[in-house]
């Protein structure tokens, strides 16, 4: 007589945790603006969003992936783009605030009496 036999087999994946975190950027409009991180797992795997909105790459958004480091480059950059973007790792969040300042212009008007 034969006994049923059952295996189990049970794995733990690590954590992908941030080792070097977004950092708020300044810029004006018209510039790219480049978010930077690094996580702790090279073969990390991360969503890139602004608010609750997921980013696709396209001609506004490069994304690029070099070992660890993980890096959004938002093109030619309007006001509109200013807010908090995140890098999603599905175990941990970074955060950044993008923040746009319009091209202000000023004129020097210089009048010569004679």
């Amino acid at each position: 007589m034969l006994l049923p036999l059952s295996f189990f087999v049970f794995t733990t994946v690590p954590m992908v945790l941030f080792t070097k975190e977004l950092e708020n950027q300044d810029t004006f409009e018209g510039k790219d603006a480049t978010l930077c991180c690094k996580t702790t797992c090279q073969d990390a795997r991360v969503n890139w969003r602004r608010g609750p909105l997921v980013l696709e790459e396209g001609m506004k958004y490069s994304m690029q992936k070099e070992g660890a480091t993980h890096t959004l480059v938002v093109h030619n950059v309007k006001v509109e783009d200013s807010g908090e973007y995140i890098c999603d790792t599905g175990d941990e969040q970074s955060k950044a605030a993008l923040t746009v300042k319009g091209n202000h212009y000023s004129f020097l008007l210089l009048f010569v009496f004679e």
